[in-house]
């Protein structure tokens, strides 16, 4: 507080006001000047604890009582009660929005106190029950509505009365100043006077050295006056021209003759005498000037203008100091609403003005936050509270306050902040007025909490790995290893550190290890070494060490990273792989069988010889070619397919197919496909065995043709044909579909034997064979059933068009004589035709196609006859 009551207010006033509140309510009212009086001066009871000097109550009231002090500058009173019912009311004294002192009343109780609050007072207090209970009642009792209406009504009246006493300190301040204003008007009016009547070129010099140049002009005769300054301000010699208007505006810009004449007929027609402006003037070498002008103008009784008079100032320097200014003020705040952080000014805990970082901070405009209170970025109260108690007692001392806080974003995410506040005057630091700078550190918050726990997890997982982890300094000093690599020496991480290897390994391999670092630090280079070594039971083992330089930005080298692994079980594991590997090339390449292994691809990536005996290819032409290329035309889709089972997970298939040697004839192999997984990519690849089984296929092919071809004429056997006739009876049955038997029988064949002989009857029999063949489709089963009867099943065919085919096949016979060596033999046939009906079994049709065909030969052979030739 920079002024007290006591300044507007006499004493005596101020006591008179407290007395009369004290006969009135019973109540003790005091006044404190100073806030920091008002901790130490409230009045307190005989019955108070922190009036007797308890430290744990005193320390508590002056904590509370501080808080109640934060609350007066918003609020016409404030209550202080402590936990044993005793309440101060406190009344701030505001004039013009500034505190000029505080009243209080009490000490009071609100309520009747609590027998727990009686027994708290009673507390180390050395007086009789009587006496004490006196003393208690000597506090009054004043409901809360009445206390409030007491704290409002005193609000009131000290408001009212500091009022009036302002009004009359200022009333009084402006008489003195008016005396002494009018004493001091005298004075230099005599001084003016005199220096007038001294010497006009007094008056000539002194504008001269402010610049400022008057002038009159009489409206009604258009006479005019310039002061000598007021030439030269204008760039003419005193007293070269005649003091008239157009001799001024010969000096005025053309562009800002329009704005003149608006000002000077504004200042003519006003209805005040005086009239301020600017105008700029050129100089006859070229200089522009600024001049500011004051005029006042004579008016007649009518308010008509009679004349005026004025001066004119030079103001070119104020004008470019303005510019500088008005451009240096523009420049902070381009810096300000262009820094890296959020600046603002708070008063009263609210938000006096921001710059655009803090609301891109915080996500509000500027708008939004200025005027704002401070609340509005805090997440609850008690965080608003808290903060507020720790920052503005820092400031209120002078200091600095700097913390990390969280804060809300105006989407309510949580914003981490580093603020740093300083008082604005730091001459008067308890003032509610502070700048305070905000940065945005969420993103660097999490980053570090990111870092922190990804250091964490890469610690957990080094001292979790089963390899032996050390890290050496450019000295050879372990700085740091995992569990395995302590226990590997049977010691703890924490025993290592700070050691050297001559302290923990033998002389020789101490020495060994220090020329592999130096090999390191001095090439830059990652290097691997396999190194003897014992493992925790004492045991020869082999380790693989792998060194890393490890090197900060700039490529400083900061030490030495180093892994090492036992490989015992993997060099025993690769000795034996070796050993598997030369067996396995052993057999590949002698093998009785084609062995060859396929990529992802389907192509050949390894071959051995007897596959490419087998194929009649060399190994370099099969490398590269894909194994279904190589395959018959017939069996090429059956490979893909083979294979495409194995790569989705079969683990093994085999198949008889045919392949297409390299000079085009085909061959029968038995293949047979594992999976295999391929070693460089990891996709699924295969291991073929290729059988050559060419001969026993083909020796199989002539037995299954055997069995079911006569040998003779080359048609389907009985047995042959009685199967495929079967088919087609169970597709009747099944579907319904259409299915015609035939029975052809030669005509007299007997007689061809005994005429021409049994070879002779061969030869008819082929060429019978061979036209009959000729005349049925793909489809259609010939075959002979027995010496020379033949029978024809002609699949999904009618009766009617099946008698078409067995009539041509009759006339074909009848026109195609056999030729031997001796003479021309010519023969004819008999056919009997029927058509499966419901109810027949193969036999039963045939029967009836046998019956169809003896009528024809009954009829005179050389015929056809069909079961439209028959009723049965």
């Amino acid at each position: 507080m920079t002024k007290q009551l006591y300044d507007l207010l006499p004493q005596e006033m101020i006591d008179d006001l407290l007395d009369s509140f004290r006969k009135a309510f019973g109540v003790t009212c005091t006044y404190h000047p100073e806030l920091t009086e008002v901790t130490q001066g409230v009045r307190r009871t005989a019955l108070c604890p922190k009036q007797r000097g308890t430290p744990q109550c005193a320390e508590g009231c002056a904590e509370r009582l501080e808080k109640t002090l934060l609350a007066l500058p918003d609020n016409p009173y404030a209550m202080h009660t402590c936990p044993n019912g005793m309440t101060d009311i406190l009344i701030p004294v505001l004039v013009t929005g500034r505190i000029m002192g505080v009243f209080s009343i009490g000490q009071l109780f609100l309520d009747e106190p609590s027998k727990a609050q009686i027994a708290n007072l009673r507390k180390e207090f050395a007086l009789e029950e009587d006496a004490f209970q006196e003393k208690v009642r000597e506090i009054p009792v004043i409901p809360r509505d009445r206390a409030e209406a007491l704290a409002e009504t005193f609000s009131s009246s000290v408001s009212i009365i500091a009022r009036l006493g302002r009004e009359n300190r200022l009333r009084r301040e402006a008489e003195e100043k008016l005396r002494e204003a009018g004493h001091d008007l005298e004075q230099r009016i005599e001084a003016r006077t005199r220096e007038l009547s001294a010497s006009e070129a007094r008056l000539k010099e002194a504008q001269r050295i402010a610049h400022v140049g008057s002038f009159e002009r009489d409206l009604t005769t258009g006479a005019g006056w310039w002061s000598d300054e007021l030439y030269r301000l204008l760039g003419y010699a005193p007293g070269s021209i005649e003091p008239n208007i157009k001799a001024l505006e010969a000096r005025i810009p053309e562009d800002f003759m329009p704005r003149y004449r608006e000002m000077l007929d504004e200042a003519l027609s006003m209805a005040q005498d005086a009239y301020d402006f600017e105008l700029p003037a050129v100089l006859p070498n070229g200089d522009q000037r600024y001049l500011y002008g004051q005029l006042r103008v004579e008016r007649g009784e009518n308010g008509s203008p009679l004349s005026y008079r004025g001066a004119l100032r030079d103001i070119t320097e104020r004008r470019r100091m303005e510019n500088e200014l008005r451009e240096t003020n523009w420049l902070q705040s381009l810096i300000l609403d262009n820094s890296i952080v959020g600046i603002a000014l708070i008063r009263n805990r609210h938000f006096e003005w921001v710059n655009s970082r803090m609301a891109d901070i915080t996500g509000y405009s500027v708008r939004e936050l200025s005027g704002a209170p401070t609340r509005t970025l805090f997440e609850s109260d008690q965080a608003y509270r808290e903060l507020g108690r720790q920052a503005y007692r820092t400031i209120a001392h002078g200091d600095r306050f700097d913390a990390v806080y969280r804060f809300r974003h105006k989407d309510g995410r949580k914003l981490w902040c580093r603020f740093v506040g300083h008082a604005i005057n730091p001459e008067e630091p308890r003032r509610d007025d502070s700048i305070w700078l905000f940065e945005d550190i969420t993103e660097q918050r999490r980053s570090e909490r990111e870092s922190l726990r990804q250091r964490a997890m890469l610690h957990t997982v080094i001292n979790a790995l089963p390899d032996l982890v050390f890290f050496k300094d450019t000295e050879g000093t372990y700085i740091g290893c995992n569990k395995a690599f302590a226990a590997r020496l049977g010691k703890k991480p924490d025993d290592v550190i700070g050691r050297k290897a001559e302290s923990l390994f033998d002389e020789e391999d101490a020495a060994e290890q220090g020329r592999r670092d130096t090999v390191v630090l001095e090439s830059f280079q990652n290097t691997v070494h396999e190194e003897p070594g014992t493992d925790e039971d004492g045991k020869r083992v082999t380790y693989e060490t792998l060194r890393v330089p490890v090197t900060e930005y700039g490529g400083t080298v900061l030490g030495i990273a180093g892994v090492s692994r036992d490989v015992t079980q993997r060099k025993r594991a690769e000795e034996i792989l070796r050993q598997s590997e030369e067996r396995f090339r052993a057999t590949f390449n002698h093998a009785g069988v084609g062995i060859c292994m396929l990529n992802r691809h389907e192509e050949f990536i390894r071959v051995n010889p007897r596959l490419c005996d087998f194929l009649g290819y060399s190994e370099v032409e099969l490398l590269g070619r894909a194994l279904p290329k190589i395959a018959s035309t017939e069996d090429a889709k059956s490979v893909k397919a083979l294979l495409k089972s194995v790569r989705e997970g079969e683990e093994s298939l085999g198949k008889e197919m045919r392949f297409t040697r390299k000079d085009g004839s085909l061959v029968w192999a038995n293949m047979t496909v594992s999976r295999l997984e391929d070693e460089e990519s990891g996709s699924p690849a295969a291991i073929a065995v290729i059988e050559d089984i060419n001969h026993s296929k083909e020796l199989e092919l002539r037995l299954r043709k055997m069995a079911t071809t006569d040998m003779l004429t080359g048609a389907h056997n009985r047995l042959k044909f009685m199967e495929r006739a079967s088919e087609e009876m169970e597709r009747f049955r099944r579907y319904g579909t259409p299915v015609v038997y035939m029975m052809l029988d030669i005509d007299h064949f007997k007689k061809v034997n005994d005429t021409y002989g049994h070879q002779a009857g061969d030869e008819v029999l082929k060429a019978l064979t061979r036209v009959c063949q000729n005349a049925i489709r793909a489809n259609d089963t010939f075959g002979r059933y027995g010496g020379e009867e033949f029978a024809f099943c002609l699949a999904e065919t009618t009766r009617e068009r099946a008698t078409e085919v067995a009539e041509r096949i009759r006339e074909k016979l009848a026109a195609t004589p056999v030729e031997t060596p001796d003479e021309t033999i010519e023969f004819t046939v008999s056919i009997g035709v029927t058509q499966v009906r419901e109810g027949d079994s193969l036999e039963s049709a045939l029967d009836r196609a046998d019956e169809r065909l003896y009528k024809a030969k009954r009829d005179g052979r050389n015929r056809v006859c069909s079961d439209s030739d028959t009723k049965d």
